[in-house]
């Protein structure tokens, strides 16, 4: 049986949601797939024993994210042929991200195979709208009765 790693990180929840579609996806063709969060896990791994190597996050300021780009520094060196993939989640636009993290694992020796932006529902609106509103008690209860 084929094994597949995949390796996410989520600030909101839409690159994990896609994590787990890309997981369902292995596993219904017959691979034993595991995912590992970023932030559970810390520090990558000395060595992955699978066939597959996917790595996912969200887009931040058109980029990487600083512990994604740290986490995937740590990864051992592919010396097997191993085969991976890139994905990302972006609301805005993607620009150069995807392209960093197949430039880091091709540098590690990886045979990126894939590589995929995700567009997803914006939340810098919403967080710019939410800083600017009135979170004392009292403002709060005046946005809830209207």
């Amino acid at each position: 049986m084929n094994k597949c790693t995949i390796f996410v990180f989520s600030g909101t929840g839409n690159t994990a949601l896609i994590a787990d579609h890309i997981v369902e996806n292995f596993r219904k063709n017959d691979f034993d797939a595991e995912l590992h969060h970023i932030d559970d896990i810390k520090h990558a791994p000395n060595s992955i024993d699978s066939d597959y190597i996917g790595l996912g996050y969200p887009v931040y300021a058109w980029s990487m994210p600083a512990n994604v780009r740290k986490f995937a520094l740590e990864l051992p060196r592919a010396d097997k042929g191993q085969k991976a993939f890139v994905f990302t989640t972006y609301g805005g636009t993607g620009l150069y991200a995807v392209r960093e993290g197949v430039n880091l694992l091709k540098s590690k020796n990886y045979n990126v195979l894939r590589s995929r932006g995700f567009k997803m529902p914006e939340n810098y609106t919403i967080s710019f709208i939410s800083r600017l509103a009135d979170n004392s008690e009292e403002g709060k209860n005046k946005m809830l009765s209207e």
